[in-house]
């Protein structure tokens, strides 16, 4: 386990999610082009701070929004 706390390795993490791999994989990758366009927003952001206000931050709940109602 690391420092904070996640699992570096979890063998039966696919059984909990009740999801098979490339379900799981679909996600995982939606997941990472949504934060990859979010960070190119944030710098964006963060030169021009009167645009983008709040869009990272909206987009990171509608994504914790999502895993929760998949967890369930």
């Amino acid at each position: 386990m690391c420092d904070n706390g996640m699992k570096e390795f979890d063998f039966e993490h696919l059984s909990k999610a009740k999801e098979g791999y490339f379900e799981h994989a679909l996600h995982a990758c939606k997941y990472s082009l949504i934060f990859a366009g979010c960070s190119l927003f944030c710098l964006f952001h963060a030169i021009f701070p009167f645009f983008l206000v709040d869009y990272a931050s909206k987009r990171a709940r509608s994504i914790i929004e999502h895993v929760k109602e998949r967890q369930t």
